[in-house]
C-alpha cells in the first residue's frame, strides 16, 4: 500500500480581503502524484488563489478561500484523487484526520490504495 498524505493547515489571516482562511497543503508524494494535486489546486478550482514560491515549491501551495469553502477543499480532493486513480487501483481508502493544535485546525487525508 502507497500512502499519499495531504495536510492542510488553517489559521485566521486578517486584512486586505477581510477575515479569510489560509489554507497550506503540504504534499508528500511521488512526483506524478504530486502533478495531480498541484493541478487540483492550482487550475480545477474556480476560487481566487495566490501562491507564493518557497524553496521547495513542489511540496507547499496556498490556496485562499473563505471559511464556506472548507468543506468543498475535503470534497474536491477527495473527488480528484478517487477519480484519477480509479481503474489503477483496486481498493482506495480516503480517511480524513482533523485536529486542534494551538487553535489551528489541521486536515489531513490519507490515502491508501493497492496496485491493480
Amino acid at each position: 500500500m502507497e500512502t499519499v498524505k495531504v495536510e492542510a493547515k488553517l489559521k485566521f489571516k486578517l486584512g486586505g480581503y477581510g477575515d479569510k482562511l489560509l489554507l497550506k497543503i503540504k504534499f508528500k508524494s511521488p512526483d506524478k502524484i504530486l502533478k495531480v494535486y498541484r493541478k487540483l489546486i492550482l487550475e480545477s478550482t474556480n476560487w481566487d488563489y495566490t501562491y507564493e514560491n518557497y524553496k521547495e515549491f513542489n511540496e507547499r501551495c496556498l490556496l485562499w478561500f473563505t471559511t464556506d469553502n472548507e468543506g468543498a477543499v475535503r470534497e474536491v480532493v477527495q473527488e480528484e484523487v478517487i477519480k484519477y486513480f480509479k481503474g489503477k487501483v483496486e481498493q482506495i481508502e480516503i480517511k480524513e484526520i482533523q485536529k486542534q493544535i494551538k487553535g489551528v485546525k489541521k486536515m489531513e487525508f490519507q490515502i491508501e490504495m493497492k496496485e491493480n
